[in-house]
């Protein structure tokens, strides 16, 4: 399943065969997420998001909304999780 969002900006430099993201914003009606990270030329992803509104939801249930969304892999094969809380 994907999201599709109405407006994306990233301030972007290149550097060491990756595109390095920067100031990320993904914005639709419902919301959004802003982040940074990198994608490589050998298409490997690190991007981290945050979520900029309540209301905004990608993939999971709204109990988890204000948790950061992780993504890496491929962008062939993307995985997604949720950041977990620190451990004390």
């Amino acid at each position: 399943m994907w999201s599709r969002f109405a407006s994306a900006k990233a301030r972007f430099s290149l550097g060491r065969a990756t595109v390095w993201l920067e100031e990320l914003r993904l914005e639709d009606q419902a919301g959004g997420f802003e982040g940074e990270g990198s994608v490589s030329f050998s298409r490997a992803l690190e991007v981290r998001l945050r979520p900029i509104t309540r209301g905004a939801v990608l993939f999971v249930g709204p109990a988890d909304t204000a948790k950061p969304i992780h993504i890496t892999g491929s962008l062939d094969a993307m995985k997604l999780s949720r950041a977990q809380p620190p451990k004390r």
